[in-house]
């Protein structure tokens, strides 16, 4: 009978899953059901990373999960898997044809503007807000939609936005 661990995975909204790990699985084993799991079909460019404190890396295929998380120090660190993008194309239609792909795609954009590791022009960080908008209000209704119905916690961005081309801003 084969012993199995419960193996904590991320998601970059801070959502997480549980998953029933076998104690020899490779990381590849736990990406498949993490993928099966979620119902993601548009799958290649995904990976499962391991993220200690400040860094993160991609986990290698072959490596096994189990034995990397028998190495956290989490007296000493903050540590965990993490299922995410990990590359981006210019073109990349049919993965954005499939919902929980392009729903994981917009959280993991959402999460680096806020985190500063994107920076959109303003144009595109209001186009993504508009996005955000009708994924969430949906058509206007104007019994619902009335004036005031938005709260900050429904916004994009975060406050301490600041575009990358606001270089008029330092000119006094």
């Amino acid at each position: 009978m084969s012993r199995k661990r419960i193996i904590k995975v991320n998601f970059v909204d801070n959502s997480s899953k549980a998953f029933a790990l076998d104690l020899q699985a490779s990381a590849q084993s736990l990406r498949e059901i993490i993928v099966e799991r979620i119902g993601l079909k548009q799958q290649a460019r995904f990976a499962l990373y391991e993220k200690r404190n400040e860094w993160e890396r991609c986990v290698d295929p072959e490596e096994k999960p189990i034995e990397l998380q028998d190495e956290w120090n989490t007296e000493k660190e903050t540590a965990c898997f993490l299922f995410k993008k990990k590359i981006f194309l210019k073109d990349e239609d049919r993965e954005m044809e499939d919902p929980v792909a392009k729903d994981l795609v917009f959280k993991q954009a959402q999460h680096s503007i806020n985190n500063s590791e994107l920076h959109p022009t303003t144009e595109q960080a209001i186009l993504l807000a508009g996005l955000q908008m009708q994924a969430i209000h949906g058509d206007h209704q104007e019994t619902v939609h009335t004036p005031g119905f938005l709260t900050c916690s429904s916004f994009f961005l975060t406050f301490d936005y600041q575009p990358i081309n606001s270089a008029h801003i330092f000119n006094s």
